[in-house]
Order: C-alpha cells, then structure tokens, then sequence
C-alpha cells in the first residue's frame, strides 16, 4: 500500500556538534544558518520560522554559537528540527576586540573550509581559540590570533617555519585564500 504524497524516503536524523559561521535571511520568517561542523565541515541548514519566533532559538543561531544539532535531511538542505547551546560565547560581545578577532577567526575559516569535508583538527582549533578569546582578560589579541594563524596554516599543509614573523604568515595565508578561490571556481 502506497500513500499519496510519500516518495519511499524516510528522513535522515543527523546530530551534529557545530560552530555557527553566519546566518543568512532567507524569507520573512526563515533563515539560513551556516555552520562549521565536527562530523561533516561546512553545512548550510534551513531554519523556518525562526525570524518570527518567540523562541529562544533564535539567538542560538547567531555567528560564534557552539551548538548542538538535530537535523532532518531528506535531499537537498536540511531543517533544524532542535538545537542545544553547548557555549554561547557571550563575553565576545562585551569587548570590540574580542568580537573583531573572532569575527576575522570566522572569516578565515569560512574561506578555507570545503562543504561536506569534515576537518576535526580547524573545528577544533576555531573553539579553542574562540574559548581563549573569550576568557582572556588581555586587551591585545595578536597573540592568540597569531597563534590561530600558524595553526591554521599548518592544518592545511602549508609550510610555516618556526622563526616566520606574522607579516610572512599573513602573507602565505593571502596567497593560499587567493590561489583556492580561483581554484574554486573550476569546480
């Protein structure tokens, strides 16, 4: 027996640990959120209704986020069906050059991650830095965004000796983003 409507595809429940990179308006009551997974890199998910939601999901979706997800997938892009705030990161917010570093943190590792790749070394290097950022009290930031930057470089299998100074590591990064984003445009 065969209902009207079903097309034999049970939706797939994906759990999923996820740092949220950006969200983006998709109708009025919708958005996109855009995240940097554990188990699966970069995914994009529909949350429908959350624009008009008196829920507090809503700002479970924010950039930062630490999360975790219930996902139904059937095809395509698939829907929050719940999410658990795992950190916040609140304190970001509080101090401009938190959020300013862990907003070029983001930035970094949104243009390197590929969808559906899972790099569990950057996830977890994205959450120990925004962590650090986070709890420290220091007012200079260099430190541990330069220390994500090595970090990142070496992730992704590019050279960076010990004694490179931050302009040079600023510099193979800018050349890398550069170099895969034409290289993306192929595929």
């Amino acid at each position: 027996l065969v209902y009207r409507g079903y097309t034999g595809i049970e939706p797939m429940l994906l759990r999923l640990e996820a740092i949220n990179l950006k969200a983006i308006p998709y109708s009025e009551s919708s958005q996109i959120v855009v995240v940097f997974t554990r188990e699966m890199g970069r995914m994009s998910f529909m949350a429908k209704g959350v624009r008009k939601s008196k829920r507090s999901d809503k700002g479970k979706l924010q950039s930062f986020m630490h999360n975790r997800y219930i996902i139904s997938k059937k095809s395509g892009m698939g829907i929050v069906c719940a999410i658990d705030n795992l950190n916040p990161f609140y304190e970001l917010g509080q101090n401009l050059d938190k959020l300013k570093a862990a907003y070029l943190c983001l930035n970094l590792v949104y243009r390197v991650i590929q969808d559906h790749h899972p790099n569990e070394p950057l996830f977890d290097l994205l959450l120990h830095t925004l962590t650090e950022l986070e709890t420290s009290p220091e007012m200079d930031f260099s430190i541990i965004l330069s220390e994500f930057k090595i970090h990142l470089i070496r992730i992704e299998g590019l050279l960076c000796p010990e004694e490179t100074s931050i302009h040079e590591i600023d510099q193979t990064l800018q050349n890398y983003l550069s170099e895969y984003s034409v290289m993306e445009g192929f595929t």
